[in-house]
């Protein structure tokens, strides 16, 4: 009787580390796979013209950013001279078309306000 409980309890904590492992790996499956759409998708977005740009610019507030340009290519951290986080620095590459080369936007973010815009060639 005794060894019966013990198999049982075997059987069904082997069921449950295996629920938990599946569960586990499905969610990071899963992770991967809206990660990799995600870049798939914005591999295909068209770039602007400068014209475009600056008018979406002009029309777009600190806190709508991401909502009109979608997450940056690349995030550089701005230090003060003290060495605290200060603010940060927004890049989308080949975000703008200008003639036959492309240009880098660079969003400059200080406060949560967006305190500056340029347009670099890209790298």
């Amino acid at each position: 009787m005794k060894n019966t409980k013990n198999v049982t309890k075997t059987i069904f904590s082997a069921i449950a580390l295996a629920a938990l492992a599946f569960g586990s790996t499905h969610s990071h499956a899963a992770e991967l796979i809206n990660a990799n759409q995600h870049l798939k998708t914005n591999q295909h977005v068209k770039a602007l013209s400068s014209t475009q740009f600056y008018q979406l610019v002009s029309a777009t507030n600190s806190s709508q950013i991401a909502v009109n340009f979608g997450m940056p290519d690349q995030i550089q951290t701005l230090k003060s001279s003290a060495g605290t986080t200060a603010g940060v620095i927004w890049i989308y590459r080949d975000a703008v078309q200008k003639a036959d080369l492309m240009q880098d936007a660079q969003f400059m973010i200080v406060d949560g306000e967006m305190t500056y815009v340029s347009l670099t060639n890209a790298s």
